[in-house]
């Protein structure tokens, strides 16, 4: 059945019929359904389905770490050029120049934060995008051809591509 592939899954798959070390794309269709124990014409059973998908958990990318907002404010400082304004600033504190010192400070001070705020927004949309994305594909199960939530693919499921 050209058009086919085998879903991945992101979990480790155990002895679920499959070997995760082959190359499936060098195998036929029928050789992958046969050792997956599912079939080209009908796919799998819902209840197969159920019980892969609680064996395995769902089909998701691990998320990125979480991003911690003093995270973002530390980046901010954590520059060469910011070093080299640090130190110029408390040069020129050193020779008496107080009003380049404080003018050099602030900006240190106001970049960090537009940088902070800029950044933080970003990380907000990155994860408010995240959630409102809800990938599907088309799979053949219990015989149909059906458009499923693709946290639901499970090993052995064959989706159209």
């Amino acid at each position: 059945m050209q058009g086919l592939a085998r879903s991945v899954h992101s979990n480790s798959i155990e002895n679920a019929g499959g070997d995760t070390s082959r190359s499936y794309h060098r195998c036929s269709a029928m050789d992958v359904a046969n050792e997956w124990e599912t079939s080209l014409e009908r796919g799998l059973a819902t209840s197969e389905v159920e019980r892969r998908l609680r064996h395995y958990g769902p089909n998701r990318l691990q998320g990125g770490k979480v991003v911690r907002w003093y995270e973002v404010l530390r980046r901010q400082f954590v520059d060469v050029l910011i070093a080299i304004l640090l130190i110029a600033a408390l040069v020129s504190l050193a020779v008496g120049e107080i009003a380049d010192a404080v003018t050099i400070f602030a900006i240190v001070l106001l970049n960090g934060l537009l940088g902070f705020v800029q950044e933080w927004k970003a990380e907000r949309s990155l994860v408010a995008l995240r959630e409102m994305l809800t990938p599907t594909c088309r799979v053949i199960r219990d015989g149909n051809e059906q458009t499923v939530d693709a946290n639901t693919l499970v090993p052995g499921r064959y989706r159209f591509v």
